[in-house]
């Protein structure tokens, strides 16, 4: 067993998640901890056997993290002086050797790079004739007293025990293992360069680590950031190209883990909480009361682009034309809600597909968006975005939308996993519940009618959330406002054209006497983006566990 020991000297840890500046990273990812280990290898002279042992390390799978509960600071925002760039050439010397020095370059590129990098040392080096108009505002640009400041914050956790292990149950060769002893007396920080490390390999038992806390597992609710095969050379490569750039995201694959820490029992829906988000990249601005067209179009568009026979895991029918009775996908419009400054826009939609499918139970999925995003590769018009694969959407009238599957964490909160199936005891509707039978008349003037409206209202929401694996909830409350700041009116969400259901829609506000992970998807237009609940708070004891 390999165990690397990681012990912060100063008793924080400072580090920015890696899709957001502003929040704290903890654990310290696996991939940073690579990342440390590759800088630890340059200072420390690039010996061959420590080469060896990172190339052994980037084709281990992702190891076990021990770490202790940990308190994030205050965040407190500070002003620190930009790098003065108005008096020195510096910065157009450093663009033109990461074009010269660019990999991939062809020579014709390389060699108006290198014509480009003369110029500028040309210049840099010209001898100034005159003064230009703006060089007193230049020099007091750069002068103690007036050098403007720009604000950065430095998120930071200050856990129980300063110790994080990472541990692997393979013991490596001697040559790798001295590799990873000379990397470790070179390592001095991780993360921020105030957070100064003591590491070595070790034996986790003798050295008081904390217990083994997460524990890799591709069901797990974690994702955390680990490398692969190649790592070494892909990060060579990037420094290689930008050799006085910093680096703010590396190359990293998503690891997904889960807790090994006692937890509070909690409920889990029948749809999977891994799903696939397609984020808006390009179209109209769609509202939220579109999200049942925008469900039912993307719908179409996989099905135009399925195997045959369809799969009842996308048409939801069985093969012999009936309704399909277990749980089948999910198309779930995600919306822009929940903050002080939600418009309620449709960001993006997520294909939620059953809990418990395996890759060859997903394959029609797959198979069908691969040939989606197929299609969009051959039009020429697409606009630049992240690199993910694209989707092209027609919706009619609402216009064509261009969506770009985040293979990563999103960046976006309302597109991201935990957003929609984080533990909590309450939740409450984004888009309003259809009821699956009519209970009557909710506002009947005749109370004894009312009441007995009301009690098949509850019994029918009880019933639905039983029918997708959780608990009856403890208190119902119904309401045509929604709870959600961007969410619109129940009675704004229009029917589809040609029905005559008159079924009530209405926003629930649910609390369970247990935690409950999503996604949670009740009523009859669970499947096409109605009935979406989020969690409205966390349950207490879970914040330290689910971070």
């Amino acid at each position: 067993m390999l165990c690397l020991r990681l012990e912060l000297l100063t008793g924080r840890y400072v580090a920015s998640a890696f899709n957001d500046r502003n929040e704290p990273e903890w654990p310290p990812h696996p991939a940073r901890v690579f990342s440390a280990l590759v800088a630890a290898h340059h200072e420390g002279g690039a010996t061959a056997d420590a080469e060896a042992a990172l190339r052994w390390l980037e084709t281990q799978p992702p190891p076990t993290l021990s770490f202790s509960p940990a308190t994030a600071r205050e965040l407190k925002i500070c002003y620190v002086p930009v790098n003065d760039k108005a008096l020195s050439d510096s910065a157009t010397l450093d663009r033109a050797w990461s074009d010269v020095l660019a990999p991939d370059a062809t020579p014709k590129a390389r060699t108006r790079a290198e014509a480009k990098l003369a110029k500028a040392y040309a210049k840099a080096s010209a001898p100034e004739t005159k003064l230009a108009k703006d060089f007193r505002a230049k020099v007091l640009h750069v002068l103690p007293a007036t050098r403007t400041k720009q604000p950065r914050t430095f998120p930071s956790m200050t856990p129980e025990v300063p110790v994080v292990c990472l541990s692997w149950p393979t013991e490596p060769p001697p040559r790798v293992l001295a590799g990873l002893r000379s990397l470790t007396r070179h390592l001095a920080r991780l993360g921020h360069s105030s957070t100064l490390v003591a590491a070595s390999i070790t034996d986790p038992i003798t050295n008081q680590a904390p217990s083994p806390t997460w524990q890799p597992d591709p069901e797990g609710s974690e994702l955390v950031r680990w490398v692969s095969p190649g790592q070494l050379d892909a990060l060579q490569a990037l420094h290689a190209a930008h050799p006085h750039a910093e680096q703010r995201v590396m190359p990293y694959v998503v690891a997904r883990y889960r807790s090994l820490t006692p937890t509070p029992r909690t409920w889990s829906s029948s749809f999977s909480n891994a799903f696939v988000v397609l984020r808006r990249l390009d179209g109209p601005r769609l509202p939220l009361l579109a999200s049942e067209a925008l469900a039912d179009a993307a719908r179409r568009a996989l099905m135009s682009h399925a195997e045959d026979p369809r799969a009842p895991l996308l048409s939801g029918h069985a093969p012999d034309g009936s309704p399909l009775q277990a749980n089948h996908l999910a198309i779930v419009p995600l919306a822009n809600v929940g903050n002080r400054h939600a418009s309620g826009d449709l960001l993006g939609l997520a294909l939620v597909p059953p809990a418990g499918l395996d890759l060859a139970g997903l394959h029609p999925l797959y198979a069908a968006l691969a040939r989606w995003e197929a299609d969009a590769r051959s039009q020429p018009d697409l606009p630049p975005g992240d690199d993910g694969p694209r989707a092209v959407l027609t919706m009619g009238r609402l216009g064509r939308w261009v969506l770009e599957r985040c293979i990563d964490h999103p960046r976006l909160i309302n597109l991201q996993e935990r957003t929609w199936t984080r533990p909590s005891t309450e939740w409450a509707t984004v888009t309003p519940m259809i009821f699956d039978r009519h209970p009557g008349s909710l506002h009947d003037g005749r109370s004894t009618r009312r009441h007995k409206a009301i009690t098949r209202a509850h019994a029918t929401i009880a019933a639905a959330c039983q029918r997708i694996g959780l608990p009856a909830p403890e208190e119902i409350e119904l309401d045509d406002a929604p709870f959600f700041t961007g969410s619109e009116p129940a009675s704004r969400f229009a029917r589809r054209q040609g029905t005559t259901d008159q079924r009530p829609r209405l926003h629930l506000h649910l609390r369970f006497a247990e935690p409950v992970c999503g996604p949670v998807l009740l009523g009859a237009g669970r499947y096409r983006g109605l009935g979406l609940l989020r969690p409205l708070e966390p349950h207490p004891q879970l914040e330290a566990w689910h971070g």
